[in-house]
């Protein structure tokens, strides 16, 4: 594959960016609420 556009790059960059401060935003839920392991899923109450 041809190497892409520097100006398209540029895009990539600043929009991966973008979703990483959006997200970021957004802590993750403190403690899962499904948990999979060897025996399969498990769901808590």
């Amino acid at each position: 594959l041809a190497d892409r556009a520097g100006d398209v790059v540029a895009c990539m960059n600043l929009n991966q960016a973008a979703r990483e401060a959006y997200w970021g935003a957004y802590p993750t839920l403190p403690a899962q609420l499904h948990g999979v392991g060897e025996e399969g899923v498990q769901r808590r109450d």
